[in-house]
């Protein structure tokens, strides 16, 4: 099997099945990584929870919890919420690889 290798900062997974991921891609993670889920959504926490113990090599991984949250993350504001933890996700990472670049 053919592999691309990408350079990536940071991941993002919202309400993402994880479970779903090949080990061997899995272990090839290494860019920091947040996880979030709905609180009404068990299934989807548990699973996240399970793949952040798999990835052992990543030292910056996190996981929120969106409370009253279904999957889609329909009711009112939560996907705002998502936006949010994301932006700032994102903007924290991009900012410590820039002062990492010569």
């Amino acid at each position: 099997m053919a592999a691309t290798k990408y350079n990536v900062e940071a991941i993002v997974s919202r309400g993402g099945r994880t479970d779903l991921i090949d080990k061997q891609v899995l272990e090839q993670i290494v860019s920091p990584c947040l996880f979030i889920a709905a609180s009404y959504d068990k299934d989807v926490v548990r699973i996240n929870k399970t793949t952040m113990s798999q990835l052992r090599d990543i030292t910056e991984k996190k996981m929120e919890v969106i409370n009253g949250a279904s999957h889609l993350f329909e009711e009112e504001g939560k996907i705002e919420q998502v936006a949010n933890l994301a932006g700032a996700w994102f903007k924290s990472n991009f900012k410590q690889r820039m002062k990492m670049s010569p």
